[in-house]
């Protein structure tokens, strides 16, 4: 990988390089044709000494000049400098051969604010010079003279050889350093996420990411580190997930095995051994029994998985919560009644409009009121109340019975917490249901223990259904 990228690398400076290149070329070409279409239009390319000298140095010629913000000046055999008309940027002077050479020399440098137009005339015996101000001018030119083979030309050609192989020596190395110094920018990060995704390979989850580099680099570094973060909370919760389910199973094994052992034992009996009418009845009733505590452990299942389906859909319908609370309780009664324990009903009368699936709330209810016969001993006294306010409906379902370990109550609605604890031989699994159900209808539920004694489950609902 790491040649591959030193490689990629070098390759687009490379393609910098040329780009930059035909850029320069390009732009000497577009200067050059600049100046070739401004030498068409500028006002010095107009009136050069030629122009003078043609009109044999008339007044009216150097008015024209004058006019278009021009100057004429005139330097005759004494190389005394005489300004005939229009501006004056250097004034009338007399100079000596040196000041009147570098006068010349001066004339041909670059960045001159004036533009010097310098021409010999035979007949006047002297130099015409027109000057004109520069508004902008860029000049970059190469000379060469085809004329004449100069005895410097091969020297020249050598040093300019030289010159473009060492300029290109060190373009070549400045390409080659920059390219190793990038592709160590790009690699570096990228070894090290390279890493990181190994150890997240291999199971290390907690490995994290540190990187000082770009901002992109850092960016995805920390990107990064979220992912792996997320990962180890998914794997640790399902290591936990794990753990629970195996201990379910094992937990349903052994409440399966308990009235299996019992069906089979007494089927064996029975079809085995002679028996006495009241033994058989006896022998019958208590496999009907087992039978149906396995059979309510494998429907409780198939409940709770059945929810738990990506495809499973509440039909719910709109109810009056206080009327259909008051139904619930009426149908419960019975069971509450032959149970031996006692009922406390405080449902006002009004309307809080619910939309809920009846059979499944059924199901909660049952479950609850359940529970609190199953885990009290009697007499005990089951309290149902209902009320609302400014965020919701409540409904409060709670015995005076002998309450719940406040240890429990955190783990009280897991679906793989057994409720051993507090002595009923089940899974939890009618709790999980319950959880589940209230949860997929937009509800809360909570469980407290009661100061006076016993628990109290509150359900609050807080989806208001206007009234029809």
């Amino acid at each position: 990988m790491r040649s591959r990228v030193n490689t990629q690398v070098l390759r687009n400076y490379v393609y910098l390089l040329v780009f930059i290149v035909l850029v320069l070329f390009v732009g000497l070409a577009m200067t050059d044709f600049v100046n070739h279409i401004l030498s068409q239009n500028l006002v010095k390319d107009r009136f050069p000494p030629s122009f003078l000298i043609q009109n044999e140095m008339e007044e009216s010629a150097i008015a024209e000049i004058a006019e278009v913000n021009g100057g004429v000046y005139f330097i005759n055999s004494n190389l005394r400098l005489d300004h005939l008309g229009g501006i004056d940027p250097f004034g009338t002077k007399a100079m000596s051969t040196q000041e009147f050479t570098r006068f010349l020399t001066d004339s041909r440098k670059v960045g001159l604010p004036y533009s010097l137009q310098i021409e010999y005339s035979e007949a006047l015996q002297g130099w015409v010079v027109v000057v004109f101000p520069t508004s902008l001018r860029i000049d970059l030119a190469i000379v060469a003279n085809k004329a004449y083979e100069s005895n410097d030309k091969d020297a020249v050609m050598n040093a300019i050889f030289s010159m473009l192989i060492l300029l290109g020596l060190l373009l070549s190395f400045g390409v080659v350093v920059l390219s190793r110094i990038g592709s160590r920018q790009f690699l570096k990060p990228i070894r090290k996420l390279s890493e990181a995704v190994t150890q997240i390979k291999q199971g290390n989850y907690s490995h994290r990411v540190v990187m000082k580099a770009s901002k992109e680099f850092e960016a995805v570094g920390e990107l990064f580190n979220e992912m792996a973060e997320e990962v180890e909370k998914k794997e640790d919760a399902l290591v936990v997930a794990q753990e629970k389910r195996q201990q379910l199973i094992l937990d349903i094994s052994h409440d399966l095995r308990n009235p299996l052992s019992v069906i089979l034992g007494f089927a064996d009996i029975l079809t085995n051994q002679e028996t006495t009418p009241q033994q058989q009845h006896q022998f019958s009733s208590l496999i009907k029994n087992h039978g149906l505590r396995a059979k309510t452990l494998i429907d409780s299942l198939f409940d709770l998985s059945t929810l738990e389906s990506a495809e499973f859909k509440m039909k719910k319908t709109k109810v009056n919560g206080y009327e259909y609370l008051r139904m619930t309780i009426a149908d419960l009664l019975p069971v509450i009644e032959q149970a031996g324990c006692g009922v406390r009903i405080d449902i006002p009368d009004g309307y809080f409009g619910l939309e809920i699936d009846p059979a499944w709330m059924d199901r909660v209810f049952t479950n609850l009121v359940t529970n609190a016969i199953q885990h009290n001993e009697r007499p005990i006294t089951i309290g149902i109340s209902a009320s609302q306010d400014k965020e919701g409906f409540e409904v409060r379902v709670e015995d005076d019975g002998v309450g719940i370990d406040p240890l429990l109550i955190p783990t009280l609605f897991d679906r793989f917490t057994t409720s051993k604890q507090v002595g009923s031989g089940s899974t939890g699994l009618g709790l999980s249901i319950v959880k589940k159900v209230v949860e997929m209808h937009g509800g809360q539920i909570r469980c407290e223990s009661n100061q006076e004694g016993g628990c109290v489950f509150i359900l609050r609902f807080n989806d208001v259904v206007e009234h029809d």
